[in-house]
């Protein structure tokens, strides 16, 4: 794959990158596993595709959900594209919503702020983002004690996988 051409393969990222546009989402898929195969130099690699998601804000939410699965893929971000992550925590559209709950649970640092950002997701309407909002902060373990009590709130959630997660998270902290 791309990750066999190491270093070279760095011309190319931009023109793949591009793909993660395209209406058919297995040209997008094909994308982000090719751009997700550069785990080695992951940072410049996370850098373009922050600057992809600041240059589309504006765009479908399928791209921004495609880049941010891209990140998410990467696995290992530079603390400088978080906050860029964070912004789509209020995103319109769930899916990119999601993505970003995701990366964002992955940290292994986080401030104040962020973990609000994340709980305030607790109280989505749509069932799939409350508990995205719940596993990211399920995986931070006692770095997210700080909002445990908005974590308690799900306790009585009208769903149950839902309520479920949240003694999950809670036993967690």
């Amino acid at each position: 794959g791309l990750a066999n051409l190491g270093e070279n393969a760095m011309p190319f990222m931009p023109v793949i990158a591009k793909k993660l546009k395209d209406k058919d989402v297995s040209i997008r898929e094909a994308a982000q596993q090719s751009l997700a195969s550069l785990k080695e130099t992951s940072a410049p690699v996370a850098s373009m595709l922050v600057g992809l998601l600041r240059d589309g804000l504006e765009s479908e939410p399928y791209y921004r959900a495609a880049v941010l699965q891209t990140l998410v893929a990467l696995c290992e971000i530079p603390a400088r594209c978080i906050i860029a992550v964070a912004e789509h925590l209020n995103d319109d559209d769930n899916i990119v919503r999601m993505a970003a709950l995701k990366i964002l649970g992955g940290q292994e640092e986080v401030s104040v702020p962020l973990l609000r950002g994340i709980a305030k997701n607790l109280r989505n309407k749509e069932r799939r983002v409350r508990e995205a909002a719940l596993r990211s902060l399920a995986s931070m373990g006692h770095l997210a004690a700080p909002v445990a009590s908005l974590v308690a709130e799900r306790l009585s959630d009208k769903d149950a996988e839902v309520r479920c997660i949240a003694i999950e998270t809670l036993g967690g902290l």
